[in-house]
């Protein structure tokens, strides 16, 4: 307890929604391997929805604390957990049972696609430790924010990349799963052109705008990282075209 800065009731609530989100993210997923697209979104919204309406009330109320705003996270989670699954149940004419030769397999599966996702994370991220060591801790102020904004222009590729994997899963044909990914990814390729457009030439005001003049030298750095915004989004649909071939490390 000494060496932790809050009290033991929190880190009881952290370890409590390690699982629950685990199992959250898997019953999600589960949802989209099924097409259950429309449930997919609602869980989403619920989990959001439920912990931001009620911690507006212990806000209101004045007794908001942060074991109080875990807490609240948690119940969103849990919630979250029981309507995933009782949209899951509804598939399922058998009773659900644990299943060892299932868990292998999507284990041997899954091990791969986890070191895929987590080099490809470190090769995202380790620009922010490469402009720490070279230029110091301003510039990565900086350059932070740059790099946050692009990456929210990324979550339309993220988003259809999501729901495209269990749709090309499902297609025995490879060359219909190939064919089904040319035309999402000439989709992507043009609306992402025209997204990157836009901020190129809005980059300046908005920075200006949410944060301040402070914040001028970000400009450029956000401008540089916009022909890398394009290609990586066409990377995201390529990998999801991979991964359902079959290609779990793509």
């Amino acid at each position: 307890p000494q060496m932790l800065p809050f009290d033991g009731s929190i880190l009881v609530l952290i370890f409590i929604s390690i699982p629950a989100a685990l199992l959250l993210l898997i019953f999600q997923n589960l949802l989209l391997g099924l097409q259950l697209v429309r449930q997919f979104n609602i869980n989403n919204l619920v989990v959001k929805i439920v912990p931001l309406l009620l911690l507006m009330i212990l806000v209101i109320a004045g007794i908001a604390s942060v074991s109080t705003v875990y807490a609240i996270v948690l119940i969103g989670t849990i919630f979250g957990v029981a309507l995933s699954y009782k949209h899951l149940e509804k598939q399922c004419d058998e009773f659900v049972s644990l299943s060892r030769p299932l868990f292998e397999k999507t284990f041997n599966y899954g091990i791969k696609s986890y070191f895929s996702v987590l080099f490809s994370f470190l090769v995202i991220k380790q620009d922010i430790l490469m402009v720490h060591y070279f230029m110091g801790e301003e510039q990565v102020g900086y350059y932070s924010i740059a790099g946050e904004l692009a990456e929210q222009l990324m979550l339309l590729s993220a988003v259809v990349g999501t729901v495209l994997f269990p749709t090309l899963s499902a297609m025995e044909e490879q060359k219909h799963r190939w064919r089904s990914t040319k035309q999402v990814l000439g989709y992507i390729a043009l609306v992402m052109g025209i997204i990157v457009s836009v901020a190129l030439l809005l980059s300046e005001p908005i920075i200006m705008l949410l944060f301040g003049n402070i914040y001028e030298p970000a400009i450029k750095s956000f401008q540089l990282l916009m022909p890398g915004v394009w290609f990586l989004s066409m990377a995201s649909i390529l990998q999801n075209y991979m991964g359902s071939s079959g290609y779990a490390g793509a």
